[in-house]
C-alpha cells in the first residue's frame, strides 16, 4: 500500500526537531513584507519582480504611520523599525480583485484597496517561533493553506546599533514551503540533522505516490475562466491544452501577473504613470494624468474592459512549456525536489499527463503520512 511505503521511509528531516536547527539558513535571508497601506497596485509588482526571484507571498505589517511611531532611537542615532505582522498575501488575493473588477483595465475602486483590505488575518496560533517543531509548520500550513509563514524570535545583536528590544520577539524571517525542497534533495548544507540518513537513498518514493490530479482548460478559454477555477478550486497551477485536447504547457499565479504587468496590459501602464506622477509632484506642468494615459495608449476602445481568450494573449502570457516541467512516474521525490528548487519550474507533470507534483506535495504529504 503506498501509505504504508511513505510511512516506513525517512524524513529528511525529524518533525520533532526545531525551526532554526533544521532551517538555519532562512535566518540570514531577508523577506518580503508591505505594510498595510501599500495599494493593489504595488502589491502586483512585488509577486512578479522577475525571474531570479521566486517569492510565495509576502507578510503584511501595519501601517507605515501608526509603526513609525513605535520607532525607538538607539546609539549612534538609528531608527530601529519594531514591526507588527497582521496578515499576508498572494497570487490568489490579487487575481481575486481582479475578477472582482470584472478584468477591466481602468483604475477602478479594486485597484484602489490596500493591503489590509485583502489580506488573509494572521492570528497569534499562526505564528511560529524559531524554536518551534517542524510539525508545528505543518500543522499551521494544512490549516491555512498557505505556503509560507512568518517565524518569530529574539532579533540577534549587530553590534552596538541594534538592540535585542528588550528580548521582546519579533518577526525575524519568513518560511516557506520551497525552503523545504533542499533537505529533500540531500544537500542541505545543515549536517547536525538526520546526518545519517542519505536522503537520496531513503527518499525513494516516486512522485506518481503523491501526485494531485492536474486541471487544465482550452487555450481558447478566457483568461478568466482560468483564474476562476484556480481560485475556486485553490490551486495555484493550471495546464492549457490546444484545439486537439493534447496539453501544451502550464501557466500559474505568477505567470498571470507577469501578464498583467506586460505592455500588453494597461496595469503596467497604470504602475508607471502612478510612479511618474508621483516624482513630479512639484511641477504641475508635468503632472501625468492617469485617464490620459489610459486614452492615449496603443489599445483600440474596443478593448477596453473586453476578457482575453488565452489564445489571443498566447504571446504575451508566459506558457511554461510542457516538455520542460514533463517528468516519469517513477522519478524519485528527492529528484523532483532537485528540479522544483529551479524557480522557473513551479510544478512537475507526470507522463501521463493528467497529474502533477508540487513542492506542497512533497512537503505535505510526507510528513502526513510520517505522523501517521
Amino acid at each position: 500500500m503506498i501509505e504504508m511505503d511513505l510511512a516506513q521511509t525517512w524524513l529528511p528531516y525529524s518533525l520533532d526537531d526545531s525551526v532554526i536547527d533544521v532551517l538555519p539558513d532562512i535566518f540570514e535571508r531577508p523577506f518580503l513584507f508591505v505594510y498595510s497601506n501599500t495599494k493593489l497596485v504595488e502589491l502586483v509588482t512585488y509577486l512578479a519582480i522577475g525571474p531570479q526571484i521566486y517569492a510565495d507571498g509576502m507578510l503584511v505589517f501595519q501601517q507605515q504611520e501608526e509603526d513609525d511611531k513605535q520607532q525607538q532611537k538607539v546609539g549612534g542615532g538609528v531608527m530601529i523599525n519594531r514591526r507588527k505582522v497582521i496578515g499576508r498575501i498572494n497570487g490568489k488575493h490579487i487575481l481575486c480583485q481582479i475578477i472582482k473588477s470584472d478584468f477591466s483595465p481602468y483604475p477602478n475602486p479594486q485597484y484602489a484597496k490596500t493591503a489590509s483590505e485583502i489580506m488573509d488575518v494572521i492570528t497569534n496560533n499562526q505564528i511560529i517561533k524559531k524554536d518551534s517543531p517542524m510539525r508545528r509548520i505543518i500543522e499551521v500550513c494544512k490549516e491555512t493553506r498557505f505556503a509560507f509563514v512568518p517565524i518569530i524570535g529574539t532579533p540577534p545583536l549587530k553590534g552596538n546599533n541594534f538592540p535585542d528590544y528588550n528580548n521582546e520577539e519579533a518577526v525575524v524571517t519568513a518560511l516557506s514551503i520551497r525552503d523545504f525542497l533542499s533537505l529533500f534533495t540531500g544537500v542541505h548544507r545543515n549536517n547536525n540533522i538526520n546526518k545519517n540518513i542519505d536522503a537520496k537513498e531513503k527518499i525513494s518514493i516516486s512522485v506518481k505516490d503523491i501526485s494531485s490530479n492536474l486541471v487544465s482548460v482550452s487555450k481558447y478559454d478566457s483568461i478568466k475562466d482560468a483564474i476562476d477555477i484556480m481560485i475556486n478550486r485553490g490551486i495555484r497551477n493550471i495546464g492549457i491544452k490546444n484545439q486537439n485536447s493534447d496539453l501544451i504547457g502550464v501557466i500559474n499565479e505568477r505567470t498571470i501577473l507577469e501578464f498583467l504587468l506586460s505592455p500588453r496590459w494597461r496595469l503596467k501602464e497604470i504602475i508607471d504613470s502612478i510612479k511618474q506622477d508621483s516624482e513630479t509632484s512639484n511641477n504641475e506642468s508635468t503632472q501625468i494624468n492617469i485617464k490620459e494615459v489610459i486614452a492615449d495608449s496603443n489599445h483600440s476602445n474596443d478593448d477596453i474592459g473586453r476578457i482575453p481568450s488565452i489564445n489571443s494573449i498566447i504571446n504575451d502570457l508566459h506558457i511554461i512549456p510542457i516538455s520542460e516541467v514533463k517528468v516519469e512516474e517513477n522519478t524519485t521525490i528527492s529528484k523532483a525536489a532537485e528540479l522544483l528548487m529551479e524557480i522557473h519550474n513551479p510544478c512537475l507533470v507526470l507522463q501521463r499527463e493528467n497529474a502533477i507534483v508540487t513542492p506542497w506535495d512533497i512537503v505535505m504529504k510526507t510528513a502526513e503520512f510520517t505522523n501517521k
